[in-house]
């Protein structure tokens, strides 16, 4: 190898690595449970893109945490019952939301729904688009039942 050659080879090596080091750090942030085709929706101008995916019996989103301010979830539902996602506002432990009969009190002094997307048929998708103030939440479905089987999941906005 040439002494040209070996100052080119550092010279890219120089210039590529934090490149791609900086690209890897901003991808690392999202996690990857969601698979392969599932939607990923374009967010309302300024907001937060996150998307995920509702089962039998899970709730799961690509980013486990944001900024304040405006977010756009797309949610698929994969599974084959209609369900529900509402991000609900608590610091009540992810899962531990104190259910009547077979679901919780959506007015209940412990928890503010502070968005919703209503009956996301079966491999439907749907989007909603909500500032969020800094605090712990859950995002979850509470169709009878679904919230004792675990469609739950935290998620933090930080300031």
């Amino acid at each position: 190898m040439t002494a040209r050659r070996l100052t080119y080879g550092l010279l890219i090596a120089v210039v590529l690595t934090p490149l791609l080091v900086g690209t890897a750090g901003c991808a690392s942030d999202r996690l990857d449970t969601l698979g392969p085709g599932v939607p990923h929706g374009e967010p309302a101008p300024g907001a937060v893109a996150v998307n995920g995916i509702m089962n039998e019996w899970t709730v799961q989103v690509d980013l486990a945490s944001v900024r304040r301010g405006p977010v756009t979830f797309t949610i698929t539902n994969t599974g084959t019952v209609l369900h529900e996602f509402l991000v609900v506002r608590t610091d009540v432990p992810v899962g531990a939301l104190v259910l009547v009969g077979d679901h919780f009190d959506e007015e209940g002094s412990l928890v503010n729904v502070v968005k919703e997307i209503p009956d996301v048929a079966a491999k439907a998708t749907g989007t909603a688009t909500v500032t969020l103030e800094p605090g712990r939440y859950q995002l979850v479905c509470n169709q009878p039942g679904h919230y004792a089987l675990g469609m739950y999941t935290g998620f933090t906005v930080t300031s």
